[in-house]
């Protein structure tokens, strides 16, 4: 049995061999106390670069599953646009649109066209102004000037959320099936037009159905299911919500409806795949 010197020795010596570890280094590009401290990590040089995107209700309205839904765009289905600078806190801001007054000092703006510039290509202009961080870029002069392009689509051209679809619904990933998806707009009637071909479950194919509270843009749509007996591209009690691309995968939500004693219940799933045509 050890002796209580000899535990103390032991427990001594224990502490003494681990003083003497070598620290683990400061790795911590922030903390001026560690050997890599960059007191430039947080700074940026003046850019006037900025966003384009499609003006829709879902800017207001986002969640996690909408992730790419909001991305910026060189191609517009919408005649009205959200520009917005990457740089949020500029002394000024001066934009310069094609066919508008110039705006100032706001880090974003809403331009707004009718629809005989459908099939025109806009030009927007950003200035931006501020106090440049002369210690980290010696040769920012604090202004810098970006120039960007976007196409409005006429009617009826082709939106990049079209074609075939090959993939699974997230309760069956093993059964693998093609849906066809397509648009047509009616000048007269101004109304879109959705078809839908290859629902599975015994649905039948839905062919131009009109399609209110809608969002669409050149790379995805939404179809506002709020109202899901009337809204939505109905097959008896099954509907399309949407079609959301996220990088190269994309994601076609659907909805179940059904009633129950006059009580409506909703079921939804996700189809997750890739675009084939």
């Amino acid at each position: 049995m050890k002796t209580i010197t000899q535990l103390f020795l032991f427990f001594a010596t224990v502490s003494y061999l681990q003083s003497c570890k070598e620290k683990e280094p400061c790795k911590d590009p922030r903390n001026a106390s560690c050997e890599n401290y960059n007191p430039c990590v947080d700074s940026t040089p003046t850019s006037a670069a900025f966003t384009i995107k499609d003006d829709t209700y879902l800017r207001d309205w986002m969640d996690p599953f909408f992730a790419d839904w909001d991305s910026d765009t060189d191609t517009t289905y919408q005649t009205s646009i959200h520009a917005e600078a990457h740089i949020q806190n500029a002394d000024s801001y001066t934009w310069k649109i094609d066919h508008q007054p110039d705006q100032v000092n706001r880090n974003n703006i809403y331009v707004h066209f009718e629809d005989e510039f459908r099939g025109s290509w806009i030009t927007i202009r950003l200035i931006v102004k501020r106090k440049p961080s002369k210690s980290c870029f010696p040769n920012d002069d604090g202004i810098d000037t970006v120039t960007r392009r976007y196409y409005i689509m006429r009617y009826n051209e082709p939106l990049n959320w079209e074609g075939t679809y090959y993939g699974s619904d997230d309760d069956k990933p093993d059964s693998l099936y093609t849906i066809v998806l397509g648009h047509s707009y009616d000048v007269n009637k101004r109304q879109d037009f959705i078809k839908i071909y290859g629902l599975p479950r015994g649905c039948t194919d839905t062919l131009n159905e009109r399609i209110t509270g809608k969002d669409i843009s050149y790379n995805n749509v939404n179809f506002d299911s709020s109202m899901p007996d009337l809204i939505g591209i109905n097959c008896y009690e099954k509907s399309v919500e949407g079609v959301y691309k996220n990088n190269n995968q994309y994601t076609i939500r659907q909805q179940y409806v059904w009633r129950v004693n006059g009580d409506v219940n909703i079921k939804r799933r996700i189809f997750k795949g890739v675009k084939i045509q």
